[in-house]
């Protein structure tokens, strides 16, 4: 299995958990402000609101876990989104075995 691979999967899920508590965090903010729950919804897929964290809906865990034909696409996208190498030499079980060792 590449190293690549996993080193991406690895900082693609740390990135997301990042993500999650910091849009967590920003989510009880504008509730506290009273805002209401679908508008906030609405709000926190603004990117400016997130320090380095943000991830397009696309690209985060969960929806690369139910990607299906697109998963290697889309790993080559987080790939580039992140700045990291696009990774050419995968298979969908390796992808499916890291996901598995990560969770």
């Amino acid at each position: 299995m590449s190293e690549d691979l996993a080193k991406l999967l690895h900082q693609l899920k740390a990135r997301y958990d990042l993500f999650e508590a910091e849009r967590a965090e920003i989510r009880m903010d504008f509730l506290i402000r009273g805002i209401c729950d679908k508008e906030v919804d609405g709000l926190l897929e603004d990117p400016g609101l997130y320090s380095e964290n943000w991830l397009p809906p696309h690209l985060r865990w969960p929806s690369l876990k139910q990607s299906g034909n697109r998963l290697f696409e889309l790993l080559n996208e987080a790939a580039e989104f992140m700045q990291i190498a696009p990774i050419d030499d995968f298979s969908i079980s390796q992808v499916e075995k890291v996901i598995k060792e990560i969770e």
